[in-house]
């Protein structure tokens, strides 16, 4: 063989070669592409796990959280939509619940001691039979249509709570302070007449299932001075009773003129 065959025979071998090398450097590419493409795709899923529970992202009444006995002490649940969960028997001891959504959840015989329901937490509906609630925070929270039913409710903070339909049968309310609330008599505004005094008359606050008014230190109807005056009345259910205070405010007369003297009183 000359050496012209023989350098043509390298040439050959080595085009095929970077041909074969060429087409294995497309193929990798194409592969680290398509690899690239599949790992790239996030997890189609926004729920939450905290803790061993899985909070369940826009709940329904048929998909929500199911974490019943689940362990959450102390978790911040603040802005969470828990609306239907399951949550029986947690312990949510302490926990961050501002502006929580717990429409028609399930929480008998949970731990909510000493648990903060800031900023006007939803609890509509929610089923509180047996909860401990003690120390509670409920400000401004609503509780419309709750079920309380031999809830341990004593020394919680419920400042403007709304307890419209609220079931509280049987509820320990010892020492909680229901001012505020659809329990006590409102705010009262009057003027006085040229008395200095005016009578001020209110209406009885409604009962709600398994409460009972029981009256204040002052009658409606009775006479106030000029002044705020605090009145303080009493709610009883089977378990315990719960104060509330109310203020009566009496205005000054809008005006109070002056006697008007005989020209003669002193003589011409």
């Amino acid at each position: 063989m000359s050496m012209s065959d023989s350098a043509a025979r390298r040439r050959g071998l080595f085009r095929r070669q970077g041909f074969n090398l060429t087409l294995a450097a497309v193929g990798m590419s194409a592969g680290l592409a398509v690899a690239g493409l599949v790992t790239g795709i996030p997890v189609a899923s926004a729920d939450t796990v905290i803790g061993n529970c899985t909070i369940v992202s826009s709940p329904t009444p048929t998909v929500h959280t199911v974490c019943p006995g689940v362990d959450l002490t102390g978790s911040d649940l603040s802005n969470f939509d828990l609306s239907h969960a399951d949550l029986t028997g947690a312990k949510l001891y302490q926990a961050k619940l501002t502006s929580t959504n717990l429409t028609g959840a399930k929480l008998t015989d949970a731990n909510l001691a000493l648990a903060r329901f800031y900023g006007g937490a939803n609890l509509s509906y929610t089923d509180l039979t047996g909860a401990d609630m003690y120390g509670v925070y409920l400000d401004s929270a609503n509780l419309t249509s709750a079920n309380l039913t031999n809830a341990k409710l004593t020394y919680p903070v419920m400042n403007s709570v709304n307890l419209t339909d609220a079931n509280l049968t049987g509820a320990d309310l010892t020492g909680a302070d229901v001012s505020d609330t659809l329990l006590i008599p409102s705010y009262q505004k009057v003027t006085a007449d040229l008395t200095g005094s005016a009578s001020v008359t209110w209406p009885t606050p409604p009962n709600l299932t398994g409460t009972t008014f029981g009256g204040c230190d002052r009658a409606s109807g009775s006479s106030f001075p000029v002044g705020w005056t605090t009145v303080r009345c009493t709610v009883n259910t089977s378990a315990s009773q719960a104060s509330g205070t109310f203020i009566v405010d009496v205005a000054e007369p809008a005006s109070n003129p002056e006697p008007t003297l005989p020209g003669n009183l002193f003589g011409s």
